[in-house]
C-alpha cells in the first residue's frame, strides 16, 4: 500500500459545501463518541496515508468524474473538530489526482459514497431475504425437522421481520471542503465530507473492518457460533484421542522397559 506524508488539509480554503438528503437522528451521543474513538484509534498517524487500511476500501469507493476514474487510498477523521452536530467530519485522499474542479470532484465523491450506501443496503436486504426464506422452508418441515433447527428459523423469522419494522435509513452527507494538499511534484486531493453516524460505521467497516463490527447480523453471528462449536469438538476430540493415543505408547515403553530389567 503507498505510504507517503502530507499535512492535513487547512478548513475553509478551496472548499464549496452541498448539503445532500438530511438525516433525522443520526444516533446517540454515545454512539457519536465511540464511532469518533474507532476513527481516531484507525490512525496510527494523522500524517501516514494509506497505512493498514483495508484494500476493500478501494474496491467499493470508485470516483468518476470526466473521464478519470479515482479510488481513495485512505480516509481518516479530521483534525481540529471532529464532529458537528450530529455529524462526524472524514477525510478522503486522493494521491496523483488529475487537475479537476474541486467543486464538482467534492459532489463526486459523495455521490460515489451514497452508491455504495445503496448498494450495501441492496446486498443486506437480498442478506436477510435469504434467511426468510430459509426459515419459511424450516417452519414447513417442522414435522420432520430437528427442534433446534425450527427454533432458528423463528429466530430468524423475528430478526426478519424486525428488520421490516425498522425504519428507512436516511443518509446526511455535506461536503465540507475540497484543497490540494500535496507538492508540487505530486498533488493530492482531500475531500472532507460530514457524514451520519451509520455512514461513518459503514465507511469504517470497509476501510478498518478490525475497529469496526457490522451490527444487525444475527443469522451471521448463529452460523459462526454453530462452526465454532464444531470446531471446538473436534479439537476437542482429537485432544482426547492423542491423549489417550500418548497413554498407550507411555504403558507400552514402560513394559518394555521392565521386561529389559528383569532379563
Amino acid at each position: 500500500k503507498p505510504l507517503a506524508f502530507f499535512p492535513c488539509s487547512p478548513r475553509g480554503r478551496h472548499s464549496h459545501r452541498v448539503m445532500h438528503e438530511p438525516g433525522a437522528g443520526a444516533g446517540s451521543k454515545s454512539r457519536l463518541a465511540a464511532c469518533a474513538k474507532s476513527w481516531k484509534e484507525a490512525q496510527l498517524s494523522p500524517s501516514i496515508i494509506g497505512h493498514h487500511v483495508n484494500d476493500e476500501l478501494s474496491q467499493k469507493i470508485i470516483v468518476r468524474i470526466d473521464d478519470a476514474e479515482l479510488r481513495p487510498v485512505d480516509i481518516r477523521i479530521c483534525e481540529g473538530d471532529t464532529t458537528v452536530a450530529d455529524l462526524i467530519c472524514l477525510e478522503f485522499l486522493f494521491p496523483g489526482a488529475p487537475a479537476v474542479d474541486e467543486a464538482r470532484f467534492g459532489d463526486a465523491v459523495a455521490e460515489a459514497v451514497e452508491a455504495h450506501l445503496a448498494a450495501q443496503r441492496m446486498a443486506e436486504f437480498r442478506s436477510r431475504l435469504k434467511n426468510h426464506k430459509e426459515a419459511s422452508t424450516l417452519r414447513r418441515r417442522g414435522g420432520n425437522t430437528a427442534a433446534e433447527e425450527v427454533e432458528g428459523g423463528d429466530e430468524k423469522e423475528e430478526s426478519w421481520r424486525a428488520y421490516l419494522r425498522k425504519p428507512a435509513a436516511e443518509t446526511s452527507l455535506k461536503v465540507r471542503g475540497v484543497s490540494d494538499i500535496g507538492t508540487r511534484m505530486r498533488r493530492v486531493l482531500a475531500c472532507q465530507l460530514l457524514v451520519d453516524v451509520s455512514t461513518a460505521e459503514e465507511l469504517g467497516r470497509i476501510s478498518y473492518p478490525h475497529l469496526f463490527e457490522r451490527e444487525g447480523s444475527a443469522g451471521d453471528g448463529e452460523d459462526t457460533s454453530r462452526w465454532d462449536a464444531c470446531f471446538y469438538s473436534f479439537a476437542a476430540f482429537l485432544l482426547v484421542l492423542f491423549l489417550l493415543w500418548a497413554g498407550l505408547l507411555l504403558k507400552a515403553v514402560s513394559k518394555k522397559w521392565a521386561v529389559q530389567n528383569k532379563s
